[in-house]
């Protein structure tokens, strides 16, 4: 949402034998299999926010990495949420059936709590991207002309800020 006014940060880093973390924000980074990774967000603004940070691996699968069992965790004006580098541990691993090299953790801050577990799938069978007349005719069927919109009367909307931050690296074996 590039009209968000949140101000936050979201930051993955390494975590070393010895605890330290390693900042994993550029662009080329790569991890191992069996690295352990942390991530945090800041919430540098004036409101509370939640977070969500889904997994998108290297199979297609997409995973709700935290909060596990609800919707966001509330991070108050000024203060960071750190998981990885504590009790909880974030390990990573190769998967038999790799469609890519790169790995993603999208962290999802929005104003409201929000459930993100519904968006979870397991990982894909085959990378083939390209898409017959039945997949067509499904997705025309799934998603409808583009043409068609609805728009639900009655109900007010609820003013939520939202912001997706994507932290991609590499993950070799």
């Amino acid at each position: 949402n590039s009209a968000s006014d949140l101000k936050v940060d979201f930051k993955i880093f390494r975590v070393l034998p010895d605890g330290e973390l390693e900042d994993a924000n550029s662009g080329d980074f790569q991890f191992s299999h069996g690295d352990y990774v942390a991530f945090e967000v800041t919430n540098h603004g004036n409101e509370q926010v939640f977070v969500n940070l889904l997994d998108f691996g290297l199979s297609g699968k997409i995973e709700l990495m935290y909060p596990r069992r609800r919707a966001g965790e509330l991070v108050e004006p000024g203060q960071t949420l750190r998981y990885g580098s504590g009790k909880g541990k974030i390990r990573l691993g190769m998967p038999d059936k790799v469609l890519s090299e790169h790995e993603t953790f999208k962290a999802f801050i929005s104003s409201h709590e929000t459930d993100f577990r519904w968006l979870q799938q397991d990982g894909l069978r085959s990378a083939d991207t390209s898409r017959s007349r039945l997949r067509k005719q499904f997705e025309a069927a799934y998603n409808g002309p583009s043409t068609r919109e609805g728009f639900p009367e009655g109900e007010e909307d609820i003013e939520e800020d939202w912001k997706a931050i994507s932290r991609s690296f590499k993950l070799k074996k």
